[in-house]
Order: C-alpha cells, then sequence, then structure tokens
C-alpha cells in the first residue's frame, strides 16, 4: 500500500481565497511524452527533467558534444523574450523538444526548445490588492502528463502539458485546525501565566520579555523581505506596544527566529514573537498562540494590515492558511478509493509538528517519518477500512 502512495502524486497547498485561473493556450504539443517515476529517476541525457536535471540535485549534463575545444565557436540560433526584465531564476526543464520556463509575475511558457517558437503560454492572475517584494518564480515540476507550477499568492496550478489547460480538485482539509500564524508565547509562560490568554494581556508586562540588546519588552518580528514583517510591525503599532514599553527585533533570518526561540526555551525566559504552524520548531518547543481579542477583518488585513503603507492600523487577528490536499483530473476520475482515502486525511498541526521535530531530530527521510506516523499514530485508522488497515499494520 505503501508503495502505492509513493506512486500518487499528492499536493498540499496553502490556499488563501480562491479565484478563476486565466489560461492562454496557443498550440497543441504533439505526442507529448509522459513523465514517469523511472523517467524522472533515470532521466535521459537528451532531458532535463527536474530543477537540477536530477533527483540526487546533482546539475550536471553527460551530453558532451560542446566541449572547450568548441565553445568559441558557439553562435545564436534563436532567441526569446519572455517581456519581463529581471528576477529570472527558472531553469528551463526539457522534455523531448518540449521547453518549459517560468517569468515573476506567475507566467509560464512553453517553447519548441529546436525553434523558440512559442507553443502555449499561461498567465495565473494575482489579486488586486496582493503585494509582493520578492517576485521570483523558480521554475515548474513535470509529472504524468502535467506540468505544476506555485504561484505567488501560495498555490500550485496543474496544467496540460500538451496544451496548457487543466485544474486541480479539492480533497481533504489536510491541516484540520488549519495552517497558524501569529504571536506566540512559550507553553511553559503560558502555564506559569494563566492570565495572559490575548495581545491585550501582554501589554502591561513587557518585563516578562527580555530584549535581546538589553531590557525589556522584545517582540520578534520576522526577517527583513517577509511579508510578515510588515503585518507584525502594522499589528505592533496598533496596539500601541512602544507606548507599552516594547521594541521589535529583527531576527535576521529564519533559521535566527528559530534559534531566538531553542534560546528562550534553553533559558527558560520570556519569548514573544511571529511564527507559524506546522513547524519542525514547534514540536521542539511546545508554544502557545495568543490571540489578537478581536475577530479576523479581510478589510483591514487587506487594505492595511498587510500594507506596506498603512496609515492607520487597527487591531486585527491574523489571516487564516487553508491547507487543502489537491489532486488532477487524472486522479480524481481514476481512482475512486483514492479519493476516498484522500477526502478523509486530515491531521492536526499538534501531530504534523511533532512529525517534522521527529524527523529533523533523526535526519529521517519522508519514507522513514511515514513509516513512524504508521507505527506511532492512531489517526490513520480513520482514513482506510479495517481490512486496509490490517494489511497495513501486517506490513509494518
Amino acid at each position: 500500500m505503501y508503495q502505492k502512495m509513493r506512486s500518487e502524486v499528492f499536493v498540499a497547498v496553502v490556499l488563501l481565497s480562491f479565484l478563476p485561473l486565466e489560461l492562454g493556450a496557443q498550440a497543441v504539443v504533439e505526442n507529448y511524452t509522459s513523465v514517469t517515476d523511472d523517467r524522472l529517476i533515470n532521466p535521459e541525457e537528451h532531458n532535463w527533467l527536474s530543477y537540477r536535471g536530477t533527483l540526487d540535485g546533482w546539475g550536471y549534463s553527460k551530453l558532451d558534444q560542446i566541449n572547450d575545444t568548441n565553445i568559441d565557436e558557439l553562435q545564436p540560433v534563436w532567441s526569446f523574450s519572455t517581456g519581463v526584465l529581471g528576477g529570472h531564476e527558472s531553469p528551463p526543464i526539457v522534455n523531448d523538444g518540449v521547453m518549459f520556463i517560468t517569468t515573476p509575475g506567475n507566467f509560464l511558457y512553453a517553447i519548441e526548445a529546436a525553434t523558440g517558437d512559442l507553443l502555449w503560454r499561461y498567465q495565473h492572475n494575482l489579486p488586486e490588492s496582493y503585494i509582493a517584494f520578492h517576485r521570483t518564480n523558480r521554475g515548474v515540476a513535470l509529472y504524468g502528463d502535467k506540468v505544476y507550477m506555485a504561484t505567488l499568492d501560495a498555490r500550485v496550478v496543474a496544467l496540460d502539458a500538451a496544451t496548457g489547460e487543466g485544474r486541480l480538485h479539492y480533497a481533504a482539509e489536510v491541516l484540520s485546525d488549519t495552517g497558524e500564524e501569529g504571536w506566540w508565547i512559550p507553553q511553559y509562560m503560558a502555564d506559569a501565566n494563566p492570565d495572559i490568554q490575548t495581545v491585550y494581556d501582554v501589554l502591561d508586562r513587557p518585563d516578562l520579555f527580555p530584549h535581546p540588546e538589553g531590557g525589556n519588552g522584545a517582540i520578534y518580528t520576522c526577517p527583513s523581505g517577509w511579508n510578515c514583517q510588515i503585518s507584525t510591525g502594522n499589528l505592533f503599532n496598533a496596539y500601541g506596544m512602544e507606548a507599552k514599553g516594547f521594541r521589535l527585533v529583527d531576527p535576521g533570518s529564519g533559521g535566527a527566529l528559530a534559534g531566538a526561540i531553542a534560546a528562550a526555551y534553553n533559558k527558560g525566559e520570556g519569548w514573544l514573537g511571529y511564527y507559524w504552524a506546522p513547524t519542525a520548531v514547534l514540536g521542539k518547543y511546545p508554544m502557545k498562540k495568543l490571540s489578537f481579542g478581536v475577530p479576523h477583518s479581510k478589510e483591514e488585513w487587506d487594505t492595511c494590515t498587510s500594507q506596506a503603507e498603512c496609515a492607520n492600523p487597527q487591531p486585527d487577528a491574523w489571516v487564516v492558511s487553508e491547507v487543502y490536499t489537491v489532486v488532477t483530473d487524472n486522479f480524481k476520475n481514476e481512482s475512486a478509493t483514492g479519493m476516498e482515502y484522500i477526502s478523509k486525511r486530515a491531521l492536526p498541526n499538534s501531530t504534523v509538528n511533532s512529525l517534522l521535530a521527529w524527523k529533523d531530530d533523526n535526519q529521517a527521510t519522508g519514507e522513514d517519518t511515514a513509516i513512524y506516523f504508521l507505527e506511532n499514530y492512531t489517526e490513520w485508522h480513520n482514513w482506510v477500512d479495517s481490512d486496509a488497515r490490517s494489511k497495513v499494520e501486517a506490513a509494518l
């Protein structure tokens, strides 16, 4: 059963809203070659099927037609303009003469590699209020007859590789309590201070949160370049925290932000700041997410809280990130048993946190972690019938 599960493509994506996809197909790729597990593991020398060419990330081509004796004789054969200046970090992915490239701004192009002719183009539209400080797109993934592209608004788009058309289908909300973002304190602080439940409750207690540069009142924000730094800064102002003796701390990197939590735990000190779940960090260091004391306002979030230019921010709750399992047309139409299974598959963040922590601590693979989950957790018992459960347990 596990081998069967591995052979299917399941994608968990963060979906902040559901918008229609705009397709722009110009031509059809004749006799497109399907991408299989075997081809990804052992790609043909003339193809470049994944980000670094092979799944081991070697980044080396065995082709030897171009070498150090003739490289100075190369001449341009064709050129193709995407119309986008700067930010191109997408490696060309090539499958039997079809080249796929992406650009900043969620454009995907299928090009005839021999001629440079455009086969089809796709653009994913963003919400009008969406702001991204780094619009880079780092390419596509190929599997079966589909091409997959991640978008700036945290989606995965699946298109027919031959035509640029297609769609994904929702299954279960894979995180039963949604993806969580917000401001957190260590669980031991929450246990020692049961009166602290909301952001309002911490306003009069800057003394609980030592600042790395001396004094108290530290609240850790996101590193520069992360959009959550804007939201945290606006909420900091909305709750009047500077007047209460708090100061924002820029950790400098995601690793340093995690390190600040670990250091606080090692010292048994107070800590307050932004983080998210599920993560290995929260699996190792239990944290309590504070309520913002008000319901979430989508209008306030979209027009002010998440915007760099927000003149008068108001208290607001962090936007909820819904995380779903999504599947392709082929999977939905051809695997009724599989659809029934993944329509039930959901886990709380606490379980995912602990699994990620175990994986990190044991330097385990995804397969190791899946087996550990099956052996040590019971949530999956409700996803399958008794016969399938018995077979899985007998195989472990």
